[in-house]
């Protein structure tokens, strides 16, 4: 008899972007905003990685940690 199991699939998507700017700190602030307007969209031609692993009731998914954690713009 089968079981139901549940998986958690995490994409992992990355690009460079140059970003002109004074200082190291401005060019993130600005990527930053760009990103989070949408001026910078990440799409499949941007996939690096993928990864699959079991998922507890226990734990959030790693992407839910990062977007409650790590976002400046309460996204």
């Amino acid at each position: 008899m089968e079981k139901e199991f549940d998986v958690e699939i995490k994409e992992i998507l990355s690009r460079v972007e140059k970003v002109k700017a004074k200082s190291l700190d401005e060019a993130i602030n600005k990527a930053m905003d760009m990103y989070f307007s949408e001026k910078i969209v990440l799409d499949a031609q941007d996939m690096k990685d993928v990864d699959f692993k079991p998922y507890s009731e226990n734990q959030r998914p790693s992407s839910f940690i990062k977007e409650e954690g790590g976002n400046r713009h309460g996204r």
